[in-house]
Order: C-alpha cells, then structure tokens, then sequence
C-alpha cells in the first residue's frame, strides 16, 4: 500500500519531534533529580551530624532524642547499637523495611557510612521498591563506650516529586508536539503538498494535451525551481507544437497541391485525349454529318408520306445529337484563351436567364433574382461566360422534373464576386459529389447528356481566373457557386 509525501513526512516529522522532545526532557529531569538527590544527601548528613550531638548531650534523658526523632517526618526509621553492635533504642515508623545492613566495625568518629536505595525509572507508575537512604556514624560516651547511630531517610517525597515531572513532561510533549505537528502539516500542505498537487495536476492537463503554465510563488526554492524548469518545457511544447502544426499545415498543402496538380494532369491527359478524339471526329465524322444533316432535310421537305416524314424528323434529331457531341467535345479541348472584355458578371446571368426564358426553357420553373448590390466589373470572355451560365441554369432546370424555383443570389468580397445558382431538386449523392466535374460523368438519365457541361464550365472558369464549387444535401437540392475575381473600375466605365 503506497503512501503520501504528506503521509511520510508528518509520520517522520512526529518520531523525530516525539523522540526530541522526550530525550531532552527526560535528559533535564534526569539532571535535575541527580541534583535534588544530592541536596537530600546533604540534608540528611547534616541532620545525622546533629542527631549525634544531640544523643550525646542526652543520654541521661533519653525521651529527648526520641522526641527529636518523632518530630523530623523524613526519618522513617533509626537505631542506636553499642560496640558490640547490640540493639540499645529504636524506633521505625508502620511499613517501614528493616535495616538489613550493619558495618564489621564501629566506622571512626566523624565518619558517615551511606547506603542508598533509591529506583529512578524513566516511565512513571512502573516503580515498585521504595526509596529511602541509610546513614551510619558512631557516638562517643564519658565512660569511654563507642554507640552506633543508624537513621534511615526517606526519599518517596522526591521520588513522586519526580515521578509528577515525568507525566508533566509526557503531557507537554504530547500538547507541544501536536500544536507543532499541527502547524506543521498547515505549513507543509501550503509550502510543500499543495505546489506539488499544482504540479501533478499540471501534468496530467500536458498529457491531455493543454500546455498550460504553472504558477507556484509561496513554495521553497527547489519546488519554485521545478515550476520554472516545468513553464520552460511547457514553453518548448509550444514551440514544438507550433512548429509542428507549421510542418503539418505545409504538408497538408503541399498535399493539396500536389492533388491539385495529379488532377490538373489527369484533367489534362483527358483533354488531350479529347482534343486527339473531337479533332478526328471532326475531321472524319463532322463533314459527313453535315452532308448526312444536308440530305435528311431535303428527304424531310420532300416527302409526303406521314410515317416517312416522321421517321425523318426522328434521323435528324439523332443526328443532332451527334453534332451536339462533336461540338461539345470541340468546346471543352479547344486550346488557347478567347478574348477578353470588361463587363458586369451580373448582367451576363441576367441576359442568359433571359434569353433561356425566351426560348421557353422555363415553363416549369421559376427564377428568383436575389442578386444585390453594385455593379460586379469582370475582365473575361463574355461568350464563354455565358455559356456557363446556361449550363447551370439548364442543370438546375433539369434537376426539379417536376418544377420548382430556381434561386440566384450574389455575394460580394474585396476583389471577388460569387454567383450561386441554387435549385430545389433531390440533390446529388456524396458520392457522386466526387467526381461531378469530371468529364463523362453525368447524373442525367441515358440520352439527355454527355457529361462534358460541368467539366467545360469548370475549365472556362478556372481559365478566367475564377473557381466554380458544388454544395448539396440529398432531397434539398444543389446549388453552384462561381467566384470571380472583379476590377476596381467604376460602374460608370462598364460597359452595358
């Protein structure tokens, strides 16, 4: 089971705080008692001394020293022996151990023999004997005869005293240290815990991908150290990343780029396959069918039988058919560029639109003009502008069977004009939205196309300097949209 710095650290700091502040308090007790033991010894010898002067000023009344004797509550116990060490007088209080020790000889005067018995135990209550310390000195008499005092003071009044100290010092080490863990943990969680949880959490957002910077002020130097050296790599990241989105943004046009340049070279290689295929049709299939066309009309004019004349109206129009091929194979491979005009991009729709409704192209349909604003001035080929505006509008005729409206709006951009032809038709499959201007491919039912008009008019405006654009949504309709790059010439110098 793994822990927490946090964890670590209080338990470390409360062993090392606990055992500092017991072995210093217990280590002042110690000196302390040793200093208090030494006072009580020295009492003691002193009280002995007068002890002894007083038995040998008394020994006629002996109630006298036995009435000093009772009135020093710290002698619990005496005797007085002759030299030969017989029992004279004693007196010892209830509980009270015996002596248990006599001297081989009388000790000389003045001389104090000591025996000491006291316990000093470093946790309280677990104390058992009693403590107490025995003096021995010897007393002089007129007729010569030596006595033996023995007292014996208690010492459990110091051994308590010491014993309250130890439970005192427990409790201040407990009170003190957990005031100091206290303090310690708030200082540790605002200096230590809560910058590294700033880091970690730091890092889990660069994982997920959000260089974000971190701010840590109030930490020691190494954490403030680490946040740098962290916003340093999170600063690099960003370099890095930026200049890896360049990397890939180049790539991704080079990419483009190079699809567009695989396009216009496939584009190319279709044209000039069709240009290679219109040029021999025309050759050998355009004047034959002119003459075909030729006779087929003389044929037509002059018969007069009814089934005839309509099996001839049937034979030109598959004749037609045929030279509208040709002429639409020679439009998309024919090679060069076409004069140029200036002329507003907007009347050019507008007179297609017309001259399509005068030839009644739009019987079933309705054209909504929504175009605003000024005047567009384009510099291109007005024909071959046109023409790409009736391809449209027949497409978007062509795709409502069952009429609808066809919408027409404008939309201008510095330097750039988009016209959008938009009808209300089943729309075009995503799939077939790939391959749309592509030359061949048509979404019209057998007979009623070639597939060449989308291609030819994406040619004819990428020549003007332009681009055409499909937008659909199956069952909402299609809607093209040709951008064109216009002059700054006033409309005023445009000619109508």
């Amino acid at each position: 089971m793994k822990t927490g710095l946090r964890t670590e650290i209080v338990v470390s700091i409360c062993i090392l705080l606990g055992a500092a502040l017991l072995f210093a308090g217990f280590l002042l007790l110690k000196l302390t008692e040793q200093e208090l033991l030494a006072q009580k010894r020295d009492q003691a010898r002193s009280v002995l001394i007068i002890l002894a002067k007083l038995i040998e000023t008394a020994k006629a009344n002996p109630s006298q020293f036995y009435a000093a004797f009772d009135q020093l509550d710290e002698i619990v116990s005496w005797r007085l022996l002759n030299n030969q060490l017989l029992l004279v007088a004693e007196a010892n209080q209830d509980g009270s151990p015996a002596f248990d020790s006599l001297p081989a000889v009388l000790p000389s005067a003045g001389r104090i023999l000591e025996d000491l018995s006291y316990s000093s135990e470093w946790l309280p209550g677990t104390r058992t004997t009693p403590s107490f310390i025995d003096l021995s000195t010897s007393i002089g008499s007129d007729d010569n005869t030596n006595y033996l005092l023995q007292v014996r003071f208690s010492l459990e009044d110091l051994a308590r005293r010491i014993h309250r100290a130890q439970k005192m010092i427990l409790i201040y080490v407990c009170v003190y240290g957990g005031i100091l863990l206290a303090f310690g943990v708030v200082l540790l969680n605002r200096q230590v815990v809560l910058p590294i949880q700033r880091l970690h959490a730091a890092t889990a957002d660069v994982a997920a991908g959000k260089l974000a910077q971190v701010n840590i002020v109030r930490a020691p130097a190494e954490i403030t150290d680490l946040a740098a050296s962290f916003n340093h790599m999170i600063v690099a990241l960003e370099e890095s990343r930026g200049e890896t989105d360049r990397h890939i943004q180049s790539l991704q046009e080079a990419n483009l780029a190079l699809k567009q340049v695989r396009d216009d070279l496939i584009r190319s290689e279709k044209m000039a396959t069709v240009g290679h295929l219109a040029a021999g049709m025309a050759h050998e299939v355009g004047n034959p069918l002119g003459a075909l066309i030729g006779y087929l009309g003389i044929l037509e004019s002059e018969a007069h039988d009814q089934s005839t004349s309509e099996l001839l109206k049937r034979c030109l129009a598959e004749a037609g058919r045929i030279d509208a091929l040709v002429r639409e194979l020679l439009d998309y491979a024919r090679p060069g560029k076409m004069p140029s005009e200036t002329f507003c991009a907007v009347d050019s729709l507008r007179e297609a639109v017309e001259m399509l409704t005068h030839q009644g192209q739009f019987d079933k349909v309705r054209i909504r003009d929504c175009c605003h604003g000024g005047r567009a001035p384009v510099c291109s080929n007005r024909r071959r502008l046109q023409q790409v505006w009736v391809n449209l509008l027949l497409n978007a005729r062509d795709a409502m069977l069952h009429g609808g409206e066809i919408q027409l709006t404008t939309t201008h951009q510095p330097g750039e004009i988009a016209l959008t032809i938009a009808d209300q038709g089943s729309g075009i499959s995503e799939e077939a939205a790939k391959h749309i201007f592509e030359p061949f491919f048509t979404t019209k039912s057998h007979g009623r196309g070639f597939g060449l008009g989308l291609a030819i008019c994406q040619q004819i405006i990428t020549e003007l300097g332009g681009s055409i654009v499909m937008s659909t949504q199956p069952g909402h309709g299609a809607a093209f949209t040709v951008s064109l790059p216009t002059l700054s010439q006033p409309d005023a110098e445009i000619p109508k």
